[in-house]
């Protein structure tokens, strides 16, 4: 199959964009940490995870946006959904609803903060398979 012009340039430019190691693992963290459910503390937790590893803080609080306020919703209710299905089958049966509902919430955040930060990297690792990165 060919490529078109602007799926190539879209990907050179992803390519080059991605090159950078502490840019993209920064970025990483940031979608992480952006299906958290700790709104209002989700771009500076990620830039202090960011920086005590060494990894671009500024990528990272761009990684958050990954919930803006037209996925948030739908993200909350697929972590809530996932949560409840992991805690509920594999873990702990009696819980009060008040407990369940945020514990379920965060779990869920977890588990798909890390699948899509996982597929990220897959991605990366993809699209850069005959890659060089840029020596400085």
């Amino acid at each position: 199959m060919r490529k078109t012009g602007y799926v190539r340039k879209t990907l050179n430019y992803i390519k080059i964009l991605w090159a950078d190691e502490r840019e993209f693992y920064g970025l990483v963290i940031g979608v992480f940490f952006g299906f958290l459910p700790i709104h209002g503390i989700q771009m500076a937790t990620a830039a202090a995870v960011a920086k005590f590893a060494k990894k671009s803080p500024i990528a990272a609080v761009i990684g958050t946006h990954v919930t803006n306020w037209w996925t948030t919703i739908p993200i909350l209710f697929l972590n809530y959904k996932i949560g409840k299905f992991i805690i509920s089958h594999f873990f702990i049966k009696s819980i009060p609803q008040t407990v369940f509902i945020p514990l379920s919430t965060f779990t869920g955040g977890i588990i798909l903060g890390t699948f899509s930060s996982c597929l990220l990297i897959l991605l990366r690792n993809i699209l850069n398979r005959n890659y060089e990165p840029i020596q400085y």
